[in-house]
């Protein structure tokens, strides 16, 4: 079931510029989410538009290409009444913030362009239809509301006149209350009456009559909150950039940490590497790399019968462990071999350097005398 609905946004004249025609373009306001009250059979009623249903795609996109009339006509606009209404359109560039929605009208008739120029326009009207309105009571930012409106789809937008106070005063978001009195059939064409000299003012999207001393206050306690947010949003920035700061320096540390302990287990090795090499017999230092310190012990249980040189590290690795057993396993205390076969390297394999495994095994193998039938 579809609802014919209308809500009101402030014109602003200063944001249309003239075209080489004379037409009148520009990109403003046109309506926005909140709580809106809306005159009915039952009385006003308060119903809500969600921002995540002004903001929904399809409804954002059915305001662009929409014919723009002077005042609200009495139906919906069609192909066949378009001609009667229409006093220009509306672009292809609709858009929401996340409250409002935004939208380039052009103007293009010149009774509607007269008006502009006189000032009489103050405000721009959605003519839209809603797919369901829902009776669900709640509060929005604090505004109590009876109904919440969802599929909205939008049919036209209007040029209208002053609001009931006056030419001073002008419609503003959420006055659909005064539709019925300003923009109905009876009164197209005739000028609004000046009925009061109360302000009109806007309190969370609901509209509220009073005197001027009273819409003073009212505006100097939004200039405070609005100053006691910004304030607030400054504090809260300085102390989530604090916290960001310090969350960094933990990690720094926790890095750092890590650092230190694996430069620790390398120290170690080092350190194991050395007195490994030194207890059997060969001269290096410290400074040396660990590769370099492998090597020294392979040519010390080797010598020039095993070429390292351009050998991977890790097949030295492997050869450094196959040394390290044939040093163990030759020479006792007094000099004397414990393996006759230990230096003689003939029978020793060819094994390919990307082959560690196997190359360890071969030499392990060949160091204690193993031929292929007995291994």
């Amino acid at each position: 079931m579809a609802f014919g609905l209308r809500d009101y946004s402030d014109f602003e004249p200063q944001k249309l510029h003239r075209t080489p025609e004379g037409y009148l373009t520009g990109r403003i306001r046109v309506t926005c989410a909140g709580v809106f009250p809306y005159r009915t059979e039952n009385g006003l009623v308060r119903r809500l538009r969600p921002r995540d249903e002004v903001g929904k795609p399809e409804s954002v996109a059915s305001a662009n290409s929409k014919p723009l009339t002077l005042r609200h006509p009495g139906e919906n606009i069609s192909p066949d009444n378009i001609k009667k209404y229409q006093v220009g359109f509306t672009g292809n560039d609709a858009e929401f913030d996340g409250l409002d929605l935004w939208l380039t009208i052009t103007v293009t008739d010149r009774k509607a362009l007269d008006a502009i120029e006189r000032g009489e326009v103050k405000a721009v009207s959605m003519g839209y239809d809603v797919a369901d309105l829902l009776n669900e009571p709640g509060n929005w930012r604090g505004t109590q509301y009876d109904e919440v409106m969802k599929g909205i789809q939008y049919n036209h937008v209007a040029l209208v006149y002053a609001g009931r106070a006056g030419d001073n005063v002008n419609f503003s978001i959420g006055d659909s209350a005064d539709g019925e009195r300003f923009f109905n059939d009876k009164t197209a064409g005739k000028e609004p009456a000046k009925d009061s000299a109360m302000k009109k003012i806007i309190i969370d999207g609901a509209v509220y009559e009073c005197d001027e001393a009273v819409a003073a206050k009212v505006a100097g306690l939004e200039k405070q909150l609005a100053d006691s947010e910004a304030a607030h949003k400054a504090e809260l920035d300085k102390v989530t950039a604090e916290r960001d700061a310090a969350q960094a320096e933990v990690k720094t540390l926790k890095e750092s940490r890590k650092d230190e302990a694996e430069i620790a287990r390398l120290a170690d090795e080092k350190l194991a590497l050395v007195e490994t090499a030194k207890k059997h017999g060969c001269e290096v230092k410290t400074t040396d790399s660990a590769l370099d310190i492998k090597k020294a012990v392979v040519a010390k249980a080797f010598g020039d019968k095993m070429d390292l040189k351009d050998k991977s590290a890790e097949y030295v690795a492997v050869v450094y462990d196959s040394a390290l057993i044939h040093l163990d396993s030759v020479g006792d205390t007094n000099g004397n071999d414990k393996n006759p076969m230990a230096n003689d390297f003939s029978h020793m394999p060819n094994v390919q350097d990307s082959d560690h495994e196997a190359a360890h095994k071969a030499m392990c193998d060949a160091i204690f005398g193993k031929t292929k039938k007995e291994a």
